[in-house]
């Protein structure tokens, strides 16, 4: 079971990682993704390190 938890934390890292990097492409290129009324404050670098073994 932990196995199988883990396993589904790193995918959802993976997907947001997917999301982070998607919306800083679009910034720099002048547009926002993110909606104005977004105001969780993102805006820090995030690192994940997945383990697998």
């Amino acid at each position: 079971a932990e196995r199988a938890w883990l396993d589904q934390m790193a995918e959802e890292a993976h997907e947001r990682i997917a999301e982070l990097r998607e919306v800083r492409r679009a910034q720099r290129k002048g547009i926002d993704l993110e909606p104005e009324d977004d105001d969780d404050d993102d805006e820090h670098e995030m690192e994940v390190i997945v383990v697998r073994d």
